[in-house]
């Protein structure tokens, strides 16, 4: 896996710095890094921070939660777990980045 996320990396650095930013280039290597990483095997208690996560927040269209949602568990006897959070263009303050 290490040479894949090498492999990922170099992808990235490789792009212009214009296209880094660009949402194409940006989703592709997003994507190709979540195949990777969503291969990684979970520990019992990431499975049930996410699942708790999920029964506590999570609502189809506003906030959801990926079975590979990044997971942070903490010596404060908790943990916090990565989520999507839906914003439309009407909810912006400021332009919207054109693709």
């Amino acid at each position: 896996m290490e040479d894949e996320i090498r492999k990922l990396v170099e992808k990235w650095k490789a792009l212009t710095p214009k296209s880094q930013l660009e949402g194409a280039a940006l989703r592709s290597c997003i994507s190709d890094l979540e195949g990777v990483v969503g291969r990684v095997e979970r520990s019992d208690d990431e499975r049930a921070y996410v699942e708790a996560a999920r029964a506590l927040w999570q609502k189809d269209g506003g906030i959801e939660v990926d079975d590979n949602a990044i997971v942070s568990i903490s010596d404060d006897q908790g943990a916090y777990v990565g989520a999507w959070v839906w914003v439309s263009d009407d909810e912006i303050i400021g332009p919207v980045m054109e693709e």
